[in-house]
């Protein structure tokens, strides 16, 4: 799929971070540079092959107040959608 894709819900993200292959440590700091300007409730849609985002996404979002609204993994390629928080 090129550019972003549809969230969850049927509607198009907001924004996109294609994080390809970098480290949870990176990611994490540009997601958090990402989603800082975004208004609440939009989306932000997140690509990665970074294995470890399965699990550090969902616990990254319920310690930082934003709300992952989806998560597809296409054979190695993730997919999160998360929605900004207040």
């Amino acid at each position: 799929m090129d550019g972003a894709g549809q969230e969850p819900g049927g509607g198009e993200p907001h924004g996109l971070l294609d994080g390809g292959g970098e480290g949870w440590p990176r990611l994490r700091a540009a997601l958090a540079r990402r989603l800082q300007p975004m208004e609440a409730g939009q989306v932000l849609e997140i690509i990665t092959a970074e294995p470890s985002a399965r699990r550090e996404i969902p616990a990254w979002c319920a310690a930082n107040g934003q709300y992952l609204v989806g998560m597809r993994d296409d054979h190695g390629e993730m997919r999160f959608w998360i929605r900004r928080g207040d």
